[in-house]
């Protein structure tokens, strides 16, 4: 418990400015309003900016608790002009209507009289302009904490908070409310490459978040990557690139192997086989498929799914190694007199990255249970089963969209990590060998992960521990197609 919490005095205060704010002209719950002062006084915020005053029902408790701790002020941004209130709604709809029948001059020198009779004039300034003007004023990296309740309008969130965010600081603070509206994605999608999550209360509609400068950094990368590629449609297709395909249908995690390595070579893809006799060198990505390897193919990010066999031995001894899926796949490549580097990682760890673009959903789901491809006979009549042998995008959706995931299926675990979604390794069957889950794990951090015997039992036990690797090793050894 922080001092804070602890301050009996600190919390009667808190009550009865939320009580008196309930009673002003806004939206702002009791909840917000109590998330939105401990944050400022447990963090001792000084400069805050609200976007979306109104009546201030949310500003007055952001004035009040920088009152309390005796120093800060909050910018009370907005126009209080009609037209830039009803840009946001359908004309003639039912927002735009209510909208339409406001003074909002009359709400602006109201919410002025407020300030003044709260003798808040000290720690609340009133800025009544729209919001590339408003964030004009100040320098870059000043900025503590700003609170976004303005627009509910796809274009203009976004650019509120694109013209605020070089003036918010590295480790300043940032509350969206109504972040579960569809209207405010785009600009979540663009937070959601630069931030990490502070709070985002269950069944809430608001999310707490944390500028992140190192995250904003590798996003530049990866966007200037995807500026490279984006006219991929238009580009020739080309082989020299193997992965796993089931005799129907595809197994997601296998065709990730095609995804991820369009997006950093720059081309369009089609599948080669990997049992012709005399054929063009490939590349080897995402996988458990190192197995059928050959003299001459080049190795990124693959591993074993088990020891190869003598045979498969003699025939890759002159494979190119720059990157493995996990250290035991390694040191099995070392012990045949392979020279392989300490470089590790799934690719598709990488997605959040190459595909920044992918809209971020609302946790709708409370776990979802992803089965290896050889296992969904093994499912029938279990709940929450999402088959992996269906379109990336939708099993990475599902994914995205749980609380918890329970996976046999490797890529089900590697995707759930590369999202920061907690998961539980599933293992009903002997049917997959252990091999190729203890060298993901061992790559990540984790070499002791537990797998759960049954989804009762995952649920039981929840997700393993994040993992922790660094991917800038992985990204730079990428080697391009073999010639």
């Amino acid at each position: 418990m922080s001092h804070r919490q602890a301050d009996e005095h600190w919390e009667q205060f808190k009550r009865s400015v939320i009580e008196d704010a309930q009673s002003l002209p806004g939206w702002c719950t009791p909840a917000r309003a109590a998330l939105l002062m401990d944050t400022i006084v447990d963090h001792s915020l000084r400069t805050c900016v609200e976007v979306g005053v109104f009546g201030g029902s949310s500003c007055v408790p952001i004035a009040e608790a920088l009152r309390y701790q005796g120093h800060g002020v909050v910018h009370a941004v907005d126009a209080w002009q009609l037209d830039v209130a009803l840009a946001a709604f359908v004309p003639n709809g039912p927002d735009w209507q209510w909208w339409s029948a406001l003074d909002l001059d009359s709400v602006h020198a109201e919410f002025c009289a407020l300030i003044d009779r709260r003798a808040l004039q000290l720690h609340c300034r009133v800025v009544r302009m729209e919001s590339h003007d408003a964030a004009a004023r100040f320098a870059d990296g000043t900025i503590d904490f700003v609170h976004f309740d303005g627009a509910h309008h796809d274009a203009q969130f976004l650019d509120d908070i694109q013209c605020f965010w070089p003036k918010i600081r590295d480790g300043g603070y940032i509350l969206v409310n109504d972040a579960h509206w569809h209207c405010m994605q785009r600009g979540l999608v663009f937070l959601g490459e630069r931030t990490r999550v502070a709070a985002q209360p269950a069944d809430a509609p608001y999310r707490l978040l944390i500028k992140d400068g190192e995250r904003e950094c590798r996003t530049a990368q990866v966007t200037a990557t995807a500026a490279l590629v984006a006219d991929m449609d238009s580009r020739p297709t080309t082989s020299g690139v193997y992965w796993w395909r089931p005799h129907t249908g595809v197994n997601f995690g296998d065709e990730l192997s095609k995804v991820i390595v369009e997006r950093l070579a720059g081309v369009r893809l089609s599948w080669s086989p990997p049992s012709l006799s005399a054929r063009r060198s490939l590349l080897f990505a995402l996988g458990s498929i190192l197995n059928l390897a050959r003299d001459g193919d080049v190795v990124w990010g693959s591993g074993f799914r088990d020891a190869p066999s003598p045979e498969q031995r003699s025939l890759m001894a002159a494979v190119d190694v720059r990157a493995v899926r996990g250290p035991m796949t390694r040191d099995l490549l070392l012990s045949m007199g392979i020279d392989c580097p300490a470089v590790y990682g799934d690719p598709a760890l990488l997605l959040p990255r190459l595909y920044p673009d992918l809209p971020a959903p609302p946790r709708t789901r409370d776990y979802v249970v992803i089965p290896n491809c050889g296992e969904i006979d093994f499912f029938h009549g279990y709940h929450h089963v999402v088959s992996p042998m269906g379109p990336w995008r939708d099993i990475t959706r599902a994914i995205r969209e749980s609380a918890l995931v329970v996976s046999s299926s490797l890529h089900g675990l590697v995707v759930a990590d590369a999202y920061g979604i907690p998961a539980r390794w599933l293992r009903m069957t002997n049917r997959e060998p252990l091999f190729k889950y203890q060298d993901y794990y061992a790559a990540t951090g984790r070499p002791q992960a537990v797998f759960a015997a049954s989804v009762g039992e995952a649920l039981d036990m929840g997700g393993e521990a994040p993992a922790r690797i660094d991917l800038e090793p992985l990204v730079r050894s990428f080697p391009g197609l073999p010639a």
